[in-house]
């Protein structure tokens, strides 16, 4: 276990002695350390929060997918990336991020585009004053569609970066 808290990006956590017990602890100490209990986890100043501040929805909402609309179930290449997203929050490495807010529907999202590593990180400014962010999601984009839905949204950026 202690191999995978010290894990960088861009390396993967890996798996494959654990039980699932063991991985879900594991994931649960990197999402605390990193996001939860992290008083620095900041994009350009602003703190971000979880919607509506419950913690234990995002940590399912970032290892997890929808497998239906009253189930999810974990996701391994998720997971393996949890700790990237300090990484990119932080913009540890300016050159590989692209980063841009689009509007969608009654929103505006901001999104941070790792293309070469195909992963995306999406936050919402708090509506009306703009003073934080809510971690809306994390991301491996492991087909074209995905990635290529991002890169289309890509296109329609605002001049800011909310």
């Amino acid at each position: 276990m202690v191999d995978n808290l010290e894990k960088q990006y861009n390396s993967l956590l890996k798996f494959d002695s654990y039980t699932n017990q063991e991985i879900i602890d594991l994931l649960k100490v990197i999402y605390k350390r990193d996001i939860e209990e992290n008083l620095n986890f900041k994009f350009r100043g602003k703190t971000i929060y979880s919607i509506n501040r419950d913690y234990k929805k995002l940590f399912l909402h970032l290892t997890t997918i929808v497998i239906d609309p009253k189930k999810r179930a974990f996701e391994e290449e998720r997971s393996k990336r949890l700790h990237w997203i300090l990484h990119h929050v932080l913009e540890n490495d300016p050159p590989k991020l692209q980063v841009f807010s689009v509007t969608e529907k009654d929103a505006i999202r901001t999104y941070l585009l790792d293309e070469e590593e195909k992963y995306v990180i999406i936050l919402e400014p708090r509506r009306k004053t703009f003073d934080a962010y809510y971690l809306i999601a994390a991301y491996c984009l492991n087909n074209t569609n995905k990635l290529e839905s991002v890169k289309q949204k890509k296109k329609r950026q605002l001049s800011t970066v909310y």
